[in-house]
């Protein structure tokens, strides 16, 4: 401790003033991508919550681009000839469930046709719908009508596909064995199965009977013929697994044009246009084909439908086109619905 000397002692204390470094404090917004969005949708309507106009604005146009360019139009038809106005209601209903526009075309040949347009995805569903809406429309004017039911040795088969292997004592197998050796003389038949699809019969069958209407002033025609048919590289399960069997999507261009064909010999379809299983034996359908009213000709590449029947004017054309070719007779349809694969063969030569 200081020794005290008696004098009195003034002391000021002075702060230290530390000099301080101000930097100038600019405000600059976050830019838009920074806030949040929202949307909300409802059944009808967009909300779109944003804090400028100008952001909302945008949004806007880009949705309705979006909607735009996710929108199809598509041509769609359906086999519904009786109460027509009940089924257009029905298919209505289906087209406003699914939030689409349907526009009905002008009914030709017991079809219904129409376009439907909207988001794709709805518009598919739809597609599903009315397809489905129609084939049960059909299986009970099937049920209904002795002409459309399967056939009897179906037994109770209501749906799907099934082979059944025809027993070789049964004269359907002698029978197709054979029409097979009339022009196959060395062929081996492995085994014959029935194709018993129901939902593809229901369609030939359907079609069958447009035909016999179509062309009831010719009472004596035979609209339906039994022909063979080779798929060559497409596996025959892609053709009675199916809905329309021997689909044009399948056809190639040949000398009567893009269309399916079939022959009255089985040398011709069982030759090049089999189809080889992996183990070497080889499968051919024998089918039900509805020729119609046959136009027989030489051959034309470029056709791409039968001819009309009068050049001249526009009306009805003929329902297939045959010709000589390969030491056969050969027809060629241009449609589906117009061929059932009722055998499938498999054989070995």
């Amino acid at each position: 401790m200081r020794e005290s000397t008696g004098y009195k002692r003034d002391i000021i204390r002075y702060p230290v003033v530390q000099k301080t470094q101000s930097t100038p404090v600019t405000y600059s917004p976050k830019p838009l991508d920074l806030y949040s969005l929202q949307m909300v949708t409802t059944n009808d309507d967009w909300d779109i919550v944003s804090i400028t106009s100008e952001a909302i604005t945008e949004a806007e146009i880009a949705i309705r681009k979006a909607i735009v360019s996710a929108t199809i139009s598509e041509q769609y038809s359906v086999n519904l000839d009786k109460d027509i106005n009940v089924h257009k209601e029905q298919n209505k209903s289906i087209a406003t469930q699914q939030q689409i526009q349907i526009n009905f075309q002008q009914e030709c040949s017991e079809q219904l046709p129409m376009i439907l347009k909207g988001l794709k995805p709805s518009v598919q569903e739809a597609k599903l719908k009315i397809t489905l809406y129609a084939h049960d429309i059909l299986k009970m004017q099937v049920d209904n009508d002795d002409e459309l039911r399967i056939p009897k040795e179906w037994s109770d088969q209501k749906e799907g596909c099934h082979l059944v292997e025809i027993p070789r004592n049964d004269p359907t197998f002698t029978r197709i064995e054979n029409s097979m050796k009339e022009t196959m003389n060395n062929v081996k038949i492995d085994k014959i199965e029935r194709v018993q699809n129901v939902r593809m019969w229901n369609h030939y069958v359907f079609r069958r009977r447009e035909l016999r209407k179509e062309l009831s002033i010719m009472p004596n025609l035979q609209i339906e013929i039994e022909l063979f048919h080779g798929t060559r590289t497409t596996p025959p399960s892609e053709i009675y697994n199916g809905e329309y069997s021997f689909d044009m999507t399948y056809s190639t261009s040949g000398m009567w044009g893009i269309g399916t064909y079939f022959a009255k010999n089985a040398s011709y379809s069982g030759g090049s246009y089999a189809y080889q299983l992996p183990n070497g034996k080889r499968q051919v359908f024998l089918a039900q084909v509805l020729t119609g009213d046959v136009y027989d000709c030489q051959k034309d590449p470029s056709l791409r439908r039968p001819p009309k029947k009068n050049e001249t004017v526009s009306g009805p054309r003929y329902n297939s086109v045959s010709g000589d070719t390969g030491g056969s007779k050969v027809y060629i349809v241009y449609e589906n619905r117009v061929a059932y694969p009722t055998y499938l063969i498999t054989f070995t030569l």
